[in-house]
């Protein structure tokens, strides 16, 4: 069943009825065929997980489903829930915001790419066609949890912590094989990952570029030569704290993570240009 929904995935929403009433959360997970949807710590649940071959049970906190008819859009500016549309602009139908007339939620890097670097980089580069111009088409995330073999709950903490990062429900990743050496499974859980794409990657690099990177300790830039050769770069981070959406009060260990910038580009120069337009502050080639 196609999501016929007004409301979408990352939409900011506020609970109109229930125990959570008046609480905003954004929508990480939509049930279109329940018609329901799921919103970051909104309707948290003690939930009894049964143990498996994998891990023992335990108690955990999850978000529940909401019925769709609960939540409303909310505008963090009027503070209030508003009314959502469409109209259609340049042959394109996009959702607006009823109360102010403005298209919703719309990331800006995503605008500034669209109005201003996508021509800047079609005059750098020396591409003739628009279509040419390099675009980034996903960003994946990725944590390892080694200790997870040991205790199964470790995982848990890191799926919350990447849900919260990322803005998006994040999914386990499991072993292929045993590896006895190791002490591991076929099928064991040992880390946490997600993909983000359209305007939630858009507007998680925002954050990345100009919130989290600051923030890391004895910063001096990335390495230009994390490219992959095919545009793609990757880049480590040592602590996942430097997110604000995380509490460190609320962190019981602190985790390193790997973020994968994957772009249409067809090499690393392409890549690069691209990459520079966002402001991701790159080393510049030293001489001694």
């Amino acid at each position: 069943m196609k999501n016929k929904f007004k409301l979408k995935k990352g939409d900011e929403v506020i609970v109109l009825a229930g125990k959570d009433k008046g609480k905003t959360g954004k929508i990480i997970k939509m049930l279109p065929n329940k018609m329901k949807a799921i919103v970051s710590e909104v309707n948290k649940v003690k939930k009894n997980t049964k143990p498996d071959n994998n891990q023992p049970g335990g108690i955990i906190d999850k978000e529940m489903p909401l019925h769709i008819s609960n939540l409303a859009f909310y505008d963090p500016a009027l503070k209030k829930s508003v009314k959502i549309g469409y109209k259609i602009n340049n042959e394109k139908k996009i959702r607006i915001n009823k109360n102010s007339g403005k298209e919703i939620w719309v990331s800006r890097l995503l605008e500034e790419y669209n109005n201003q670097i996508k021509e800047n980089l079609k005059s750098k580069l020396g591409l003739k066609n628009l279509y040419e111009v390099p675009k980034i088409k996903k960003i994946v995330l990725n944590m390892g949890i080694g200790e997870a073999k040991e205790d199964s709950k470790l995982i848990d903490k890191a799926l919350e912590d990447l849900t919260l990062i990322s803005g998006q429900s994040a999914v386990k990743t499991k072993s292929k094989k045993a590896i006895s050496g190791f002490k591991i499974r076929a099928g064991m859980p040992l880390g946490v990952k997600v993909t983000l794409r359209n305007k939630i990657m858009y507007e998680f690099l925002d954050r990345l570029v100009n919130i989290a990177i600051p923030r890391i300790r004895d910063f001096r830039g990335l390495n230009i030569k994390s490219f992959d050769g095919n545009g793609n770069f990757s880049m480590g981070i040592k602590e996942h704290v430097i997110f604000p959406e995380i509490n460190f009060d609320k962190v019981d260990k602190i985790r390193g993570m790997d973020i994968t910038i994957c772009t249409s580009a067809r090499n690393n120069k392409e890549a690069i240009e691209l990459l520079k337009s966002f402001n991701l502050p790159f080393i510049e080639k030293q001489t001694n």
